[in-house]
């Protein structure tokens, strides 16, 4: 994410509004709420390809291998965010995701985020590659180009 980004950017939002109970003694949201925050989006933008219900009929899911967030504003109550969220790498085994976290009280960006999801066969217990149908799906959402294999 190098370019200044905004809300304006992600291909799927959603709008949550800050709870009182998302602060902390410090009186902002305490960082663990934000990768809840990019959670609800990371499922809203499965939800949103009408991807969700295509994991949940196979033994076939994604897991998260990694995130991180960049914090940049706080957030406090009330407000309500927009939570973009954006497909911007993938493999035959790997989505690569990005979000925003846009403050609506702070017209600003709160915070940045990213996570790398696999592909995981439940039953086997292992890694696994993401059915054509899924990647074809987010590839054509967001005009991204086929991978080589990994």
């Amino acid at each position: 994410m190098s370019k200044r980004l905004s809300i304006n950017d992600f291909s799927v939002t959603l709008e949550l509004p800050v709870q009182w109970g998302d602060m902390d003694a410090f009186q902002h949201v305490n960082n663990a709420r934000f990768f809840r925050f990019f959670e609800s989006a990371r499922i809203h933008y499965f939800q949103a390809l009408n991807l969700h219900d295509f994991f949940a009929g196979f033994r076939l899911s994604f897991i998260l291998a990694k995130t991180g967030c960049t914090f940049i504003a706080p957030l406090t109550f009330p407000d309500t965010i927009q939570v973009g969220c954006r497909v911007v790498h993938t493999t035959a085994s790997r989505i690569e995701q990005e979000y925003l976290l846009h403050s609506n009280k702070l017209d600003t960006v709160s915070a940045l985020g990213t996570a790398s999801l696999v592909a995981y066969d439940y039953k086997a217990t292992t890694r696994a590659e993401f059915p054509a149908q899924v990647l074809e799906t987010v590839r054509n959402h967001e005009g991204l180009e086929p991978e080589p294999r990994e």
